[in-house]
Parts: structure tokens; sequence; C-alpha cells
């Protein structure tokens, strides 16, 4: 297995496909996700736990809407990856009912034997601000 880079083919897949996530542009996602990607959620933060497959992360927006202010933004810090698996960096912020939420957050990507993503974990940097956050 070779080590970790910037500059793997994962690693320009995970960025290209997130960048056009976080642009509104769902499908390069959808190619790189497997149809039966898990995607494991930690805490309260919409809705937490594990979500199956392109139905569940695409209805997740829509079954746990939450009112924000105005439009969050996320930017990509980095990503690094090898064969077997991608680690993001990112920066999030979102406003609701007054309040800011600010979280670095990393992501794991577990990469499958046919090339596409098998799962994801998301690690926030303060789980229960966001937590708190998803109370408001």
């Amino acid at each position: 297995m070779s080590s970790f880079s910037a500059h793997h083919p994962n690693a320009v897949r995970v960025r290209e496909a997130y960048t056009r996530w976080f642009e509104g542009v769902v499908s390069p996602m959808m190619k790189l996700l497997s149809e039966d990607v898990v995607y494991h959620l930690p805490g309260k933060h919409m809705g937490g736990g594990d979500v199956h497959g392109h139905a569940g992360l695409l209805g997740l927006g829509r079954e746990r809407p939450i009112a924000y202010d105005e439009q969050p933004h996320s930017e990509i810090l980095d990503v690094v990856a090898n064969e077997r698996f991608a680690i993001s960096y990112e920066h999030h912020v979102a406003k609701r009912k007054g309040q800011t939420m600010d979280q670095v957050i990393c992501s794991v990507w577990r990469i499958g034997q046919d090339g596409r993503v098998a799962e994801l974990w998301a690690h926030f940097e303060d789980q229960d601000a966001v937590d708190a956050f998803a109370a408001l």
C-alpha cells in the first residue's frame, strides 16, 4: 500500500467530487460513491447514525431540514489519499437562529475494490457544539 498523497488519483477524485457537491452539483459525488455506501454520522447532527445508499444521502437533507439563517459555507482545506482511503479536511460555517457553528471536519472515505467509496465517516472538531447547534 502506498503512502498518502494529495496527488494520488483518489485524492483528486474526492477533491473534485466534493468541490462540485459544495457547488450544488450532485452527479460527480454519486459517481464516486458506491450504490450501497454507508455514511456514519456522529452525534445528533442531521439526525446522527448511519445513512445507507444514494437515496439515503440525497434524502438526508430533505428529511431533516435545518432552517439556516443563510446558505452554509464549506471549504475543502486538504485531501490526501492512497488506494484504500481518502482523508478530507474541511471548514464548515453555518448560521441558525442567530447562532454560528464554525467547525473543522475530518472525513475518512474508505474506497472499495471497485474504486468507489464504500464507507464515509465524519469527525467534527467539537461534537458537543455541533449537537447543540442541531438542537436549536
